[in-house]
C-alpha cells in the first residue's frame, strides 16, 4: 500500500482535490467579476450552479481519498484494519488532517452561501469563503514546514490567482455560448482583466517560491524538483500564449461565422493545459524541494559574472540586454493590430544587425558538483574529523617537515568553490594527484567524510599561510563552534556582525588578557582545552551578549581545529590570541609571547602593534564576498 499511494493514488488524490477546489473558487470569482451585473440569465446561472455543486462533490471525494491514501504513506499501514486506525490517527492529530477538514468545510460553506447565484451581495461572500479555503493549500504542503509567514503567503496568494484564471476557463466558455456576442465581449475583456492580474500575481509568488524551494542555479537544472518546476513555466507560457491568441485574435472576431466555435474550442485546449500544469504543480509538492536536495550540475560549463567589473565582459552583458529588448519589443508589437506585421519584422532586421554576445566569456567549466555546498558547515568538529580521517588513511610520507603530502597549501583550496573542490578531491586529486593517501580511497568515503577531509585541508592550508606571513593573507573562515554566554548557548556564527577575541587558555581561566582600546565592542570568549562546568549551558539563545558578559568553550575538537587554523601546535596554542572580524573571518593571530607575526616572517601591513591590530580589524573587515561561495 505504501508504494502504491506514493507512486499513483497519492498524487491523483490530491490533485483531483485541487483542481475541483480551483474550479469551484474560480467559478464564484467568475460569476462575481466577469460576468457583467444581470448579464447571467436563469440558463446559465442553473448551469454554473451545477458546476459549482459538481466541484464541491469533486473535491469532497478528492479530500476522503487523500486522507487515507497519505495516512499510508506516512505510517506504512497495511490491511484494511490498520489502515482504518491510522486513517483515524492522522485524522484527529495533524495539522494536515485539520486544515483538509478545514478547506472542505469552507468549500461547502461556500457553495451553500452562493446559492443559486441570484443574489451578488452573496456571491461575493461565497467567494471570499472559497478564496480562503483555497489559500489553506499553504498548509497542505511543503509551506506547512516554513518558518515564518513568507513561504505560506506566497504559496496563498499563487493557488488564489491560479484559480481565479485557470478555475475560471470553464465557466468563461459556459458564458461564452449563453450570451448574446456584445455581452460576451465584454465578459471576455473582464477575464483578460482579472487574468492579467492573476498572471502578476502568479509570477511574483512564484519567484518567492523559487528562493525558498529550489534555490540557485543548481536547484534549477540539477534536480528532479527543478525539472519540474521548468516544465510548469513553460506550461505557464503555454498558457498566456493561447490567453494573448484568445484576447487579440479570437476575441474581436466572435461575431463572425464560426468565430464563437473557434475561441470556445481554444478555451478547451487552454484549460486541458491548464490541468496539465496543475497535474505537475501537484508533483511538485509530492517531491522533496530542491533546495533540500543534492544537485547534479547536467552541463560542461555555468555561468560566471564575477568579473563584470571588465569593460570588456561588461560590453557582452549590454549586448545581451539589447538582445533581449528587442525580443521584447518584438513580442509587445503583436498585440496591437496596427503593429503586428512591422513590429515583428523590424525585430527580425534588429536582431541580424545586432552584434552577438560572446557568451564563452560569461561562462567558466563546471563539474557534476559545482553547485554542491558543504554539509558540514566547517565547524570545529568537521575539521578534527577530517584530522582523524588523514592520521587514519595517511601514507608513512604524512605530517614530514618538507614536501608533506597531507598539507594542500599549493592547490588553492580557499579560492575554490565548495562543490569544484569536493570534485576534484574525489575525481582528479585522488586519482592522479600527489595525494596523502593510496589512489582510490578518498572515492571510497562517504560523501560527508569527503566534506570533513576538505575542512580540514582548509584549515591545514590555512595555518600554513599564517605561518608564513603572520597573518592570513585570504580570507578564512573562523570554524564555528559552541558557546557559552552566562546561561545561553550560541554558535559563534550567530555572533557575526561585531568582532570576537578568541583567548586560548588550557585551564580556562580568564587570566590576565591584553587590552582592548575603548570603544570597540569586541566580544571575548574564552577557549579551553578540557570540559569545565562552566562551558556547559542549559538554554539555547540567538540573543547576543554584551561586551561584559563571560563567554566560554571548551571543546577537545575546538582546541584542535584553530591550532590547525592557526599553525601551531596544539600544545603552543595556550596563550594565544585569535581576532575574528565582524563577518566571521580570522584576521590576526597574537602568540602567547606578545606577538602578531612570528620572527621569520613578514609583518601584516599596518598590524604592527596589537592596538593598531584590534582597531583596524574592526573597523575593516573583509566583504563576505570575498572567499566565493564557500559560506554557510
Amino acid at each position: 500500500m505504501p508504494d502504491l499511494a506514493s507512486a499513483a493514488l497519492l498524487p491523483f488524490a490530491r490533485g483531483l482535490e485541487l483542481a475541483a477546489a480551483l474550479s469551484l473558487f474560480g467559478t464564484l470569482a467568475s460569476a462575481l467579476l466577469v460576468l457583467p451585473p444581470g448579464a447571467a440569465g436563469p440558463a446559465l446561472r442553473r448551469r454554473l450552479t451545477r458546476l459549482l455543486r459538481a466541484s464541491l462533490a469533486i473535491g469532497l471525494a478528492g479530500a476522503l481519498l487523500w486522507l487515507p491514501v497519505q495516512a499510508a504513506a506516512l505510517t506504512g499501514a497495511t490491511g484494511l484494519a490498520d489502515l482504518a486506525a491510522q486513517s483515524w490517527l492522522v485524522a484527529s492529530g495533524t495539522h494536515f488532517a485539520t486544515s483538509l477538514a478545514a478547506r472542505g468545510a469552507l468549500l461547502a460553506a461556500a457553495v451553500l452561501v452562493a446559492g443559486r447565484l441570484a443574489s451578488r451581495r452573496r456571491i461575493a461572500a461565497a467567494t471570499l469563503l472559497a478564496g480562503i479555503g483555497l489559500a489553506l493549500q499553504a498548509q497542505l504542503g511543503h509551506a506547512a514546514a516554513a518558518e515564518g509567514p513568507r513561504l505560506p503567503l506566497a504559496v496563498g496568494l499563487h493557488v488564489v490567482a491560479a484559480g481565479a484564471w485557470i478555475g475560471g476557463l470553464l465557466p468563461l466558455a459556459l458564458a461564452l455560448y449563453a450570451l448574446p456576442a456584445p455581452v460576451a465581449i465584454r465578459a471576455l475583456h473582464r477575464f483578460s482583466r482579472v487574468g492579467s492580474g492573476a498572471v502578476l500575481v502568479l509570477i511574483a509568488t512564484a519567484v518567492l517560491q523559487s528562493d525558498e524551494l529550489i534555490g540557485d542555479l543548481g536547484g534549477w537544472f540539477g534536480t528532479p524538483y527543478g525539472e519540474l518546476a521548468r516544465i510548469k513555466i513553460a506550461g505557464l507560457v503555454l498558457l498566456l500564449a493561447i490567453a494573448a491568441i484568445n484576447r487579440f485574435l479570437l476575441t474581436p472576431r466572435l461575431a463572425s461565422p464560426g468565430g464563437r466555435r473557434a475561441l470556445a474550442i481554444s478555451i478547451g485546449i487552454e484549460t486541458l493545459v491548464g490541468l496539465a500544469v496543475v497535474t505537475v504543480a501537484v508533483s511538485l509538492a509530492t517531491s522533496p524541494p530542491a533546495a533540500h536536495e543534492v544537485p547534479v550540475w547536467p552541463f560542461a560549463e555555468r555561468p560566471d559574472l564575477s568579473h563584470l567589473d571588465d569593460p570588456y565582459i561588461g560590453r557582452q552583458v549590454w549586448r545581451i540586454a539589447a538582445i533581449a529588448a528587442v525580443l521584447l519589443l518584438g513580442a509587445a508589437s503583436l498585440l496591437w493590430r496596427r503593429t503586428r506585421l512591422v513590429g515583428p519584422a523590424l525585430a527580425v532586421v534588429a536582431l541580424y544587425l545586432l552584434p552577438l554576445p560572446n557568451w564563452r566569456l560569461l561562462a567558466k567549466p563546471a563539474t557534476p558538483t559545482s553547485y554542491q555546498r558543504s554539509e558540514t558547515g566547517f565547524t570545529v568538529s568537521s575539521v578534527a574529523r577530517g584530522l582523524d580521517l588523514v592520521k587514519l588513511h595517511c601514507t608513512e610520507d604524512c605530517f614530514r617537515p618538507k614536501d608533506d603530502p597531507s598539507d594542500l597549501t599549493p592547490y588553492g583550496l580557499w579560492q575554490r568553490p565548495d562543490g569544484d573542490l569536493f570534485w576534484w578531491l574525489t575525481d582528479v586529486f585522488d586519482r592522479i594527484g600527489h595525494s596523502p593517501f593510496t589512489h582510490g580511497t578518498i572515492a571510497q568515503l562517504e560523501p560527508r567524510q569527503r566534506w570533513q577531509l576538505i575542512d580540514y585541508f582548509r584549515a591545514r592550508a590555512a595555518g600554513t599561510a599564517v605561518v608564513e606571513a603572520g597573518a592570513w593573507p585570504f580570507p578564512v573562515l573562523a570554524p564555528d563552534m559552541p558557546v557559552s554566554c552566562g546561561a545561553h548557548a550560541l554558535d559563534l556564527d550567530t555572533l557575526r556582525g561585531r568582532p570576537i577575541r578568541l583567548a586560548f587558555r588550557a585551564d580556562g581561566a580568564l587570566g590576565q588578557l591584553p587590552p582592548i582600546p575603548a570603544g570597540l565592542d569586541y566580544l571575548t570568549i574564552v577557549v579551553g582545552r578540557r570540559a569545565i562546568a562552566t562551558a556547559v549551558a542549559s538554554e539555547p539563545s540567538t540573543s547576543q551578549p554584551s561586551t561584559s558578559d563571560l563567554c566560554r568553550t571548551a571543546l577537545p575538537d575546538a582546541w584542535d581545529a584553530y591550532a590547525i587554523s592557526g599553525g601551531l601546535d596544539a600544545d603552543r596554542l595556550d596563550g594565544v590570541d585569535l581576532l575574528v572580524d565582524a563577518n566571521g573571518w580570522l584576521r590576526l593571530r597574537r602568540l602567547a609571547d606578545g606577538s602578531i607575526a612570528p620572527p621569520a616572517g613578514p609583518r601584516a601591513p599596518g598590524l604592527s602593534t596589537w592596538s593598531e591590530a584590534v582597531a583596524t580589524v574592526a573597523q575593516q573587515p573583509f566583504a563576505a564576498s570575498e572567499l566565493g561561495s564557500h559560506r554557510h
